[in-house]
């Protein structure tokens, strides 16, 4: 709009919104440990989306497979399903690399709520992104985020602040930030903080609702007076 002609002070960006009232981890959810046999007192990395070349689960895996060679108890979860033969061809990479008792595949969870719940750190690895709608709720679930910086990522996330975001394929950075976050129970607490304040600030959907019913006054305003 602003290479078209456009002045930047008259463009207002109104942000997609979530309910955090409902996407929200104090809520009683249910943890899927148990279901999933991953031990109470381990570290779970976890994902959400559709199982495609875009959300790179390769460099998910590479990232697990860093992880998993210096730290014991961490699990790694990926919840999606794909097409034709993508997520046999990612456990037989998982098998490949040595780290498929660390990964576990999930398939189509229609109970994301509890699957956040389940979750300590989300990780996004993927190559392009819009606003991603699991972002959004894993953050307001008070999730440490650690992403690649694709698409309106950066315009969520606050780095070093509500998360971490790095280059697309840069394994190595973010299995070493995951690997501080698994160190430093404070810090995930912090950014858990970090997390759901950006979501109540910025992109929650009240705020997004209160944000248009002011414009639309604002219009009415202007054309009774121009009238």
């Amino acid at each position: 709009m602003v290479e078209s002609g456009i002045k930047a002070d008259k463009i207002k960006v109104i942000y997609n919104g979530i309910d955090e009232k409902h996407w929200d981890r104090s809520n009683h959810h249910i943890c899927l440990r148990k279901e999933l046999r991953i031990p109470e007192d381990s570290i779970v990395v976890g994902t959400v989306g559709r199982i495609g070349n875009e959300k790179d689960y390769l460099t998910f895996l590479n990232v697990a497979k860093a992880v998993a060679d210096k730290i014991d108890n961490v699990f790694f979860v990926i919840v999606g399903e794909g097409k034709g033969n993508e997520k046999e061809e990612l456990i037989a990479y998982a098998r490949k690399a040595g780290v498929i008792e660390r990964v576990i595949f999930t398939g189509y969870r229609g109970d994301l709520l509890n699957v956040y719940k389940t979750f300590n750190i989300f990780l996004m690895t993927s190559i392009t992104e819009g606003l991603p709608n699991t972002l959004l709720e894993a953050m307001s679930m008070g999730l440490p985020v650690v992403s690649t910086n694709v698409g309106g990522i950066s315009e969520l996330v606050v780095n070093d602040v509500s998360g971490f975001m790095y280059d697309v394929g840069d394994a190595d950075g973010m299995a070493g930030k995951i690997i501080e976050l698994i160190s430093d129970k404070q810090s995930r607490l912090e950014l858990s903080i970090a997390s759901r304040r950006r979501i109540e600030e910025v992109f929650s959907f009240n705020k997004r609702l209160q944000i248009m019913e002011e414009y639309y006054l604002n219009l009415s305003t202007q054309k009774s007076n121009f009238n």
